[in-house]
C-alpha cells in the first residue's frame, strides 16, 4: 500500500467520525462564539449597571450615572482577566491536541515502514 493512499483512507475516516460525532463545523462555531460575545458585552455594558445601581432617594441623576459608569469600568478588567483565562485553557486544548497529533503521525509512521 502506497503511503498518499494510506493517508487519504485515514483522512476519510476522520472525516467519518467528525460527522458521525455530531461536530460543527468552523463557521458555525465561530458565529455562535461571535453570537455569544455580543451577546455579554450588551449584558455587562447595559443590563448589569442598571440591575446594580438602582434609583435611591438620596441620588441625584449625576451620581446615579457615575455609580453606573463605575459598574462598567469595573466589569471591563474582570471581562479581560476572563477572556484571558479562556485564551490560556483554549491554548492549553491546543497544545494537547498537538502533542496527541504527533505521536499518532510517529505511530502511522512506524506503520508504513
Amino acid at each position: 500500500m502506497e503511503a498518499g493512499v494510506f493517508n487519504v483512507d485515514l483522512w476519510r475516516c476522520q472525516e467519518t467520525l467528525a460527522e458521525a460525532r455530531g461536530c460543527p463545523d468552523d463557521e458555525s462555531t465561530r458565529s455562535a462564539l461571535v453570537r455569544d460575545l455580543v451577546t455579554v458585552l450588551a449584558l455587562i455594558s447595559f443590563v448589569l449597571p442598571v440591575l446594580l445601581v438602582r434609583p435611591h432617594k438620596d441620588l441625584d441623576r449625576a451620581k446615579l450615572l457615575k455609580a453606573r459608569h463605575d459598574v462598567r469600568t469595573v466589569a471591563v478588567p474582570i471581562l479581560g482577566g476572563a477572556a484571558l483565562l479562556a485564551g490560556l485553557v483554549f491554548t492549553n486544548r491546543t497544545l494537547a491536541l498537538n502533542q496527541q497529533d504527533r505521536s499518532q503521525i510517529a505511530l502511522r509512521r512506524l506503520l508504513i515502514n
